[in-house]
């Protein structure tokens, strides 16, 4: 009848197969709560006593916005006709012919 118990020749081999036999393919799961697993709720919970804006502070973001987004969206938009007319204009010194829709040769 076979032993239970191997032979070693030293107690390094000996640790190495218990390590070799306690080994999973995939890790235990570590428990955490839900404040530390995601860490804009950990953030959250930092700052719970910051106090909500007021409506004359939203004004003023609204306020702000409009007198930098708006501009620049008219820019842009300037910029985009401007490039659409040229383009035009080059297709029709390229291709001749006045106000005809058809470029092709």
């Amino acid at each position: 009848m076979a032993s239970s118990q191997a032979s070693y020749s030293s107690d390094k081999e000996r640790s190495d197969i218990i390590k070799a036999e306690n080994f999973t393919a995939y890790p235990t799961p570590k428990i955490v709560s839900a404040q530390d697993a995601d860490p804009l709720v950990a953030y959250l919970h930092e700052h719970r006593d910051v106090r909500e804006s007021t409506d004359e502070e939203n004004a003023q973001v609204v306020r702000q916005i409009r007198w930098h987004v708006i501009p620049l969206v008219v820019v842009i938009t300037l910029l985009l006709y401007i490039d659409k007319v040229c383009l035009g204009l080059g297709l029709e010194l390229l291709y001749g012919g006045e106000g005809s829709a058809d470029y092709g040769p």
